[in-house]
Order: C-alpha cells, then structure tokens, then sequence
C-alpha cells in the first residue's frame, strides 16, 4: 500500500501547529506574569528600602540576552532550536501550575459562580444525588472510600471528572433525565 504523501505532510503540519500554539501559549501567559512580578518586586524593594536590580519584564529581557548570545556564538538553526525547547518547556511549566494554582481554587465550589439561591439550592442536591450514585457503584465505591466523601462533595471539579470517567454518554443521557425529573419533583414538593 503506498503512502498518501498529502496526509503525511498534513499530520506534520498539525503537529508543528499545535507546537507552535503550545510556545504562544507560553508566551502569552509568561510576559504578563513576568511584568506584574516585576512591578511586586520593584515596589516591595521600594517599600523595604533595598537595593534591587529587578524591574518589570526582568526575566524576559534575560532571556531575550540568553538567546541573543547564543544566536551571536552559534548558527540560526541551534538558536531557533534552543529557543523553541526554552518556550516549549515554559508551556508545560505553566501548564503544570495552573492546576493547583488556578483551577483547583476556581473550580472547587461551582456555587460560587450562582447567584441565584434556589439554583445553588438545586445543585447541592444534585451534587449530593450523584455522591450518592456513586457510593452504590461498585467501580466508585472504592475511590470514594480512599479519598473521603468529604473531599469530593467540596470539590465539585474532582465530582465532574469522576462523572467523566466511566460514564457515557449514553448513561449520562438517561441519569439526566431520571435526575431531571426527580428534581423537578422535588422542588414542586
């Protein structure tokens, strides 16, 4: 069977794309970041009366003196190649920290972002009807036992990827409607 030339090349494509877009991410939320710390940096210096050399941009104007040096004492290919492995391994830095550092504190309570009380009220219930779905579960019984009701009935980000796991979408269409309904009773009670 011979090779498709055309999907080749277009799987190599995708792949630098997504590559690429992963290094912009990178930069995107590096330079901010690194601008605002900066600025913390240079005002608690001025507050505390010392000495500092850090200045907004710190760390990129480092960097840009890094990979200057490197192009000067090397060839361009080595330099895009040093500087595409610098932004790729910042991406996955970033992409490391913003789980405990962002969506965990985010997405921990669901209810936060309600505002209106009967549907925080619905969605206790809710949460507190899947929990116990999941104790009945043979599958769950277990990672439910090891981690503690406690943690997953205040981590509504952990309950959804558990949701996620092992139920389909089939069975997520009809719990839907069974919980749909019995809501429904419940709040005309």
């Amino acid at each position: 069977m011979p090779i498709d030339g055309t999907k080749a090349l277009t799987a190599i494509f995708d792949e630098i794309k997504d590559l690429a877009l992963k290094m912009f991410v990178g930069v995107i939320i590096f330079v901010p970041i690194d601008g605002a710390l900066g600025l913390i940096f240079k005002y608690l210096s001025s507050i505390l009366k010392i000495e500092s050399n850090i200045l907004p941009f710190f760390l990129l104007w480092k960097s840009y003196e890094v990979i200057k040096w490197i192009y000067h004492n090397t060839n361009i290919y080595l330099t895009f190649l040093i500087l595409s492995l610098f932004l790729y391994a910042l991406r996955k830095v970033i992409y490391i920290l913003r789980q405990p550092l962002i969506l965990d504190k985010i997405k921990g309570d669901y209810t936060l972002f309600i505002r209106d009380k009967h549907e925080a009220e619905l969605f206790e219930k809710l949460k507190e009807s899947v929990i116990k779905q999941f104790k009945a579960d043979k599958k769950f019984s277990n990672v439910i036992w090891r981690i503690s009701e406690e943690y997953i009935k205040n981590n509504d980000y952990f309950l959804y990827l558990l949701l996620g796991k092992d139920y389909y979408s089939s069975d997520m269409q009809k719990g839907t409607r069974k919980l749909t309904r019995y809501l429904s009773s419940e709040a005309a009670s």
